[in-house]
């Protein structure tokens, strides 16, 4: 069974491009991120979430969404091919645990609702969880800035607070990966050479799937962590 490779960080750090450039080059299938699953990003719930219904409904939005990622997937399992998702079930727990940390008036979320849901989900096997993790930033604070222009579906996550606390965020959860040796750090920098450098160092990164038993403890870990 092919192993499964996932790539992580915050917005701007390059991901969907490189995921791109692995599918045009080197032949992975890939899983899109979650925009490439909906017509328009419009049909997001509504963010500032003003009530807890709404909050709660934007867990169940993107776990739907996880769903048809995850069929994606199976059908790519068992094609002799490198299987690479563009963006985690993490993206989506992260976003709510931000918005619980910013404690805005009159602004809910759905932390703790995303934490069991998607641990239910997982530990009963409806979704799997990468084999490989690659984690990408940009290489400096000039870099993210100077792909602000970029549409994305939350202004949320343009702040500089943000970048930071997403970036502490994902650099503590994947030591999860990193003590099972199961974890790559890249970053990019908006430049052709880069980009093949990285892509070549994931293609090159070489792993197998997850026992049962490392699985068990990536899951435990990560859910201790987030």
């Amino acid at each position: 069974m092919t192993p499964i490779y996932a790539i992580e960080g915050h917005a701007f750090a390059g991901k969907t491009t490189l995921v791109k450039y692995l599918a045009k080059i080197h032949e992975f299938n890939c899983v899109g991120e979650y925009d490439s699953y909906v017509s328009t990003t419009e049909s997001y719930p509504p963010h500032p979430h003003k009530t807890a219904a709404i909050a709660k409904l934007d867990v169940d939005f993107f776990t739907d969404l996880d769903l048809k990622r995850e069929a994606d997937l199976k059908e790519h399992l068992f094609l002799n091919r490198p299987i690479i998702m563009d963006r985690t079930f993490l993206s989506l727990i992260l976003f709510q645990k931000y918005t619980k940390h910013l404690n805005r008036k009159n602004e809910y979320n759905s932390y703790d609702y995303a934490k069991k849901k998607y641990l239910a989900l997982i530990n009963s096997g409806v979704l799997s969880i990468p084999d490989f993790m690659i984690y990408l930033t940009s290489e400096n604070i000039a870099t993210h800035n100077s792909r602000l222009a970029r549409k994305i579906s939350s202004e949320l996550l343009r702040s500089i607070e943000a970048y930071h606390f997403f970036n502490q965020q994902y650099s503590e959860i994947f030591q999860v990966y990193k003590n099972a040796d199961r974890l790559l750090v890249l970053s990019s920098n908006n430049t052709q050479k880069n980009l093949k450098e990285n892509a070549l160092r994931i293609k090159n990164a070489t792993t197998k799937p997850v026992s049962i038993v490392e699985r068990s403890n990536i899951v435990k870990g990560i859910f201790e962590t987030i």
